[in-house]
């Protein structure tokens, strides 16, 4: 495996560009606290766990031979949303 240098950079206010090899990402907090130009670090880290279970779930029912017709996997953090985001 490739090891991918992560560099966050700052922009204005609150917002942060993350580049992860030759990917990039926007990380902010919603208004009136940032510009709400990306998801907060918060939503990414959910984000990423969510992925990370969903590719090891598919992974182990391909290695099993099991079928699964889920596309989507919704994660909720539990916590309730005070931003304008639905």
């Amino acid at each position: 495996m490739t090891t991918r240098i992560v560099s966050i950079t700052e922009g204005e206010g609150l917002t942060r560009s993350i580049a992860i090899g030759t990917h990039t990402l926007t990380a902010d907090e919603p208004e009136p606290i940032g510009t709400d130009a990306g998801p907060t670090p918060g939503e990414l880290l959910l984000a990423a766990l969510g992925s990370c279970t969903s590719m090891t779930l598919r992974a182990f029912a391909d290695r099993h031979h099991w079928r699964s017709n889920a596309s989507t996997w919704p994660c909720d953090s539990g916590t309730k949303n005070t931003s304008s985001r639905t």
